[in-house]
């Protein structure tokens, strides 16, 4: 069994809940794992399988700190942004800001358990009315600097947690799918969610789970992304109560069935969902790309950090790394969303001029 093969059945163990039967694991083994489930952003639900006494894996003294250790970090981190969540609510709600909150926290609670997910920074999204009072009274209150983000949000540290605050969640190459992604948000009712003892907003069902996954692959196409984005995909498809007509009618306004199905492909052979449970009945063609989306996902890891010549906005040679691994990702996935594959070739030239000059 490789590494990867091996993160993987501890994914499907935290995941689903099924007993493992575990051997002694040689610290070699242990490490090599970790590592992998690091680059993965998986860390914390690996170490909290290994420490299940009911699995039956035997770690070496040193191991067996490493994993506690992991876990009980992981779960002090998300306790701290979960508190930074419910002071953000408060903050909002008291002002009778409208918001939704994207991501996380509000999916990590749907977790088997949900301190072992590796928490990042706290999303939210408001419209333009709502974006410009909570600007001004989480400045004023919290006595924050924003600093503008590159993908049109504005971005704060508050008690040591990141938060970004979005007037625009994504961007697309293709004016058509843009605006029927831009419809989707606009026209998407809210939901409350709850964290612990409070109630969170976030989008209706179908929406909450499209923009999951677009945002999954939107790092995945354009640099590569880690499993804890499956995960999250996994989580949502397993606990919402959503609309299967009205998620597949979504997914088709934005031309991209294609690429949820092959997501969907990965969930079910590698991470042991449901096949019943999936909106669509899966045939090979959702297969074809399987093994190509895997080899990307373990290559390059969370958010597409590793596997790579260079460091990040390093200089000319990181743009020119990027680009070849963006057209090789635009050609390889082409058929899994070809309307906005094909603006986004249109139009590369230009981001080519923009880059270079």
């Amino acid at each position: 069994m490789t590494k990867e093969e091996f993160v993987l059945m501890m994914l499907r163990a935290a995941l689903t809940g099924k007993q493992l039967h575990g051997t002694p694991m040689p610290s070699d083994a242990y490490k090599a794992a970790m590592e992998t489930a690091n680059k993965q952003c998986v860390n914390g639900m690996v170490a909290q399988v290994l420490m299940d006494k009911k699995n039956g894996v035997s770690l070496s003294k040193y191991d067996a700190v490493d994993s506690f250790t992991t876990y009980n970090e992981m779960a002090d981190r998300n306790r701290v942004v979960n508190s930074e969540m419910k002071a953000l609510c408060e903050l909002l709600n008291s002002h009778n800001i409208r918001f939704v909150v994207m991501k996380g926290q509000t999916i990590s609670c749907l977790y088997r358990d949900p301190l072992s997910r590796c928490s990042g920074d706290i999303d939210f999204y408001l419209d333009e009315a709502n974006f410009e009072m909570a600007k001004s009274v989480i400045a004023s209150t919290w006595n924050v600097e924003y600093e503008v983000g590159e993908d049109l949000h504005l971005a704060f540290n508050h008690n040591t947690v990141e938060f970004e605050m979005h007037y625009q969640l994504l961007t697309f190459a293709s004016s058509s799918v843009q605006a029927s992604f831009d419809k989707m948000i606009r026209k998407s009712k809210v939901s409350y969610r709850k964290v612990n003892d409070f109630e969170v907003p976030v989008f209706e069902p179908e929406v909450e789970i499209i923009y999951t996954f677009l945002h999954l692959w939107h790092h995945f196409i354009e640099i590569g992304v880690g499993l804890r984005q499956f995960c999250d995909l996994w989580v949502l498809l397993a606990n919402l109560n959503y609309n299967s007509d009205k998620l597949k009618h979504l997914l088709s306004e934005i031309d991209y069935t294609f690429a949820f199905r092959a997501v969907g492909s990965v969930l079910i052979d590698k991470m042991q969902f449901n096949p019943l449970s999936f909106p669509y009945e899966l045939d090979k063609s959702d297969r074809k790309c399987q093994e190509d989306i895997l080899e990307i996902v373990f290559e390059r890891g969370n958010f597409g950090k590793y596997g790579r010549k260079h460091k990040v906005r390093s200089g000319i040679g990181y743009y020119f790394e990027t680009l070849k691994l963006k057209l090789d990702h635009y050609f390889k996935f082409y058929s899994l969303a070809p309307k906005e594959n094909r603006a986004i070739l249109w139009s590369m030239p230009l981001r080519i001029k923009k880059a270079i000059f």
